[in-house]
């Protein structure tokens, strides 16, 4: 029997609706500390994104031999005439596709996470029962699973042999029942099984792994998102996490995809999802600040968040996991996830003992097709700024038609509201003082309309007068400058550069 579904939909980034909220075309870049540090990628963390993104991944054509009269229903009777069977390819891009939460335990009882080279479901049955193989015979069935198109594009070199897991549906756990051998002429994966269920060949991975923290805010004035705060999103929504595991070898990419809940009433007390802090809007409606965990990610990797209303997608995010254990899953056992106190008490308060030690990042989105996005960072010598723009034909050297540059004032206020630009500092980007690091013209994102984002990263050469020399991790720097007749005062927090 040979799977003949191998075309994979693709990841929930590739099949998404790009073309309605704006700002989702344009991936935002966090630093370790969570704050937003431009809107151009180092290449490994662009790597990451477009991987995934723009591929419709082909699965396995795998090939599984029956051998006659090995197959008997629940009470151990033998099949009798005609039976179906049914095999499936899984495509662990899809969510929902990839049984449980990629948990599987070695023939030593070691708890790991799954890096798949493939997975397959086999069932066999008739109008009446199911079968599978006879446990007290031992007759085997023969497999060949040929490694997926997608990871030898990513991937040199591949272990001799992986782990044979079956999926547990009581525990939810992929348990290994032996090791699959690599054909490296056929590039196919062999094994022999022993029972019929959902069958993957991985590695496992049980090294320190690490956690990131999420942040963001909801506008609870009415059920989902209030249309007067676009920068908000409605719960429940979806999230695909995309990651290149640069600790192992040929980096390989893998994708987990989970749904943020939703507090009924957003009540704000109620964990689900944890509730960090309540404020109010300026029309007075209560605004809560909710945190989410993603877990069990390579130390030190980069990595692309995309955020979904629905299928629409509402931003991109790229960052680069941390480099210190935090939180560790898979050699803590299946419940070892930050928990709401956690959360709560990491960053402030008085010290609380918890085993990982991570900043959250927070997720901002921007919707407004026509305003400026801003980012500045600092690189403990010069500030970067990054002005992000859907106006068609934006040329910051040609703010007037008439060859004028953009004048641009800056204002600067710490996180206990001191001024750190007195008076406020301006400047006009020229080829002296300003140097154009990044011009991006062209949207290839998937399902994007033809208006094009124009991203331009300037760096921005501090003078003497420039504000303060060493400024406030805390410090909210905004820009007020006219483009085409209109004024705009985009504002950034203070991030560090990680171009």
């Amino acid at each position: 029997v040979t799977v003949t579904n191998t075309q994979s939909l693709g990841s929930a980034s590739h099949r998404a609706d790009w073309s309605q909220i704006p700002t989702g075309t344009l991936p935002i870049v966090l630093d370790d500390s969570g704050r937003v540090a431009g809107f151009t990628m180092p290449e490994n963390l662009k790597d990451t994104w477009t991987e995934q993104l723009h591929n419709r991944l082909n699965l396995p054509a795998t090939r599984v031999r029956i051998p006659a009269n090995s197959l008997v229903n629940s009470s151990g009777n033998p099949a009798q005439g005609n039976v179906n069977v049914s095999i499936s390819a899984i495509d662990v891009f899809t969510p929902g596709g990839m049984p449980g939460n990629d948990v599987a335990r070695t023939n030593e009882g070691q708890t790991g996470t799954m890096r798949s080279y493939g997975a397959i479901s086999i069932e066999v049955f008739d109008n009446d029962q199911s079968y599978n193989l006879n446990p007290e015979g031992k007759l085997r069935a023969d497999i060949e699973m040929p490694i997926p198109q997608w990871r030898q594009d990513m991937q040199e070199e591949f272990p001799r042999s992986v782990p044979l897991l079956f999926y547990d549906e009581e525990t939810g756990v992929w348990k290994q029942e032996g090791n699959a051998v690599l054909n490296d002429s056929l590039m196919v994966y062999t094994a022999q099984l022993s029972h019929f269920s959902s069958v993957n060949m991985d590695i496992i991975k049980s090294e320190p792994s690490t956690t990131a923290i999420f942040t963001y805010k909801q506008n609870c004035a009415s059920i989902g998102a209030d249309p007067l705060n676009p920068d908000q999103i409605e719960l429940p929504f979806k999230v695909e996490l995309v990651i290149r595991d640069e600790t192992e070898l040929g980096q390989p990419i893998y994708v987990r995809n989970r749904t943020v809940g939703v507090a009924p009433n957003c009540p704000g007390v109620v964990d689900n999802p944890c509730h960090l802090s309540s404020d109010v809007d300026g029309f007075g409606n209560p605004i809560y600040t909710y945190a989410m965990a993603l877990n069990r990610l390579p130390l030190g990797s980069p990595a692309a968040l995309t955020v979904f209303d629905g299928d629409v997608t509402k931003g991109v995010f790229v960052f680069k996991t941390s480099a210190t254990e935090a939180h560790e899953e898979i050699t803590e056992g299946l419940g070892a996830v930050p928990t709401c106190d956690e959360m709560r008490n990491h960053g402030t308060g008085p010290p609380v003992e918890v085993p990982w030690t991570l900043d959250p990042k927070e997720l901002l989105f921007t919707t407004t097709p026509d305003d400026f996005i801003a980012a500045i960072c600092w690189d403990g010598t010069n500030y970067y700024l990054s002005l992000a723009t859907r106006l068609l034909g934006f040329d910051a050297f040609d703010v007037d038609g008439l060859g004028n540059n953009l004048l641009v004032t800056v204002s600067a206020v710490s996180g206990v509201g001191t001024d750190l630009c007195v008076p406020p500092a301006s400047f006009t980007l020229n080829n002296t003082n300003v140097e154009l690091i990044s011009n991006t013209v062209t949207d290839d994102t998937p399902g994007a309309n033809a208006t094009e984002w124009r991203i331009q990263v300037y760096r921005i050469l501090v003078p003497a007068d420039f504000c303060a020399s060493a400024p406030t991790s805390d410090a909210t720097f905004t820009f007020d400058f006219t483009y085409d007749g209109t004024n705009y005062m985009p504002s950034a927090t203070l991030a560090d550069c990680v171009f």
